[in-house]
């Protein structure tokens, strides 16, 4: 009995012991994170990765809303300067190739491929994916080319 009144004793003192060094150990390395705030944090960060997400999405969509809309008007400016020129009866050659790249763009946005477009319009397959690129500039590069300003 005395033996285990002594192993009793020795558990006790070295637990205390432990205790105090551990003690020690967790205040000189400071009280850990609560778990909600961490939780939190990174809901936060999910959301914020989220939201930075939908207005870059939107804000794409909107570009190519306003890029529709200008070539849209590109396309009717165009027009009213062809309608212009012939109504002075002055049609010169580049307001052809105009019509001839409107007809492009047409055919394009029916479906046809670049291969149909050029067998249909007797033009090179070269110059047909040419005038599909010029879609994709602004109206002022293409204008320049046809002597609008």
């Amino acid at each position: 009995m005395d033996l285990l009144n002594a192993m009793l004793l020795m558990g006790i003192i070295i637990g205390i012991v432990s205790g105090f060094f551990l003690a020690w150990w967790f205040a000189r390395k400071g009280p850990p994170p609560e778990p909600f705030f961490l939780r939190f944090l990174r809901v936060e960060n999910r959301s914020a990765r989220l939201d930075t997400r939908q207005m870059l999405h939107e804000l794409h969509r909107k570009v190519e809303d306003i890029s529709f809309q200008v070539k849209r008007v590109d396309l009717e400016l165009q027009e009213l300067r062809l309608e212009g020129a012939r109504k002075q009866e002055q049609v010169p050659e580049t307001l052809e190739g105009l019509e001839r790249c409107r007809e492009v763009f047409r055919l394009s946005e029916k479906g046809l491929s670049p291969d149909n477009i050029a067998q249909d319009l007797k033009m090179a397959r070269g110059e047909v994916d040419l005038v599909l690129s010029l879609d994709k500039k602004p109206s002022w590069v293409i204008g320049s080319k046809y002597g609008f300003k």
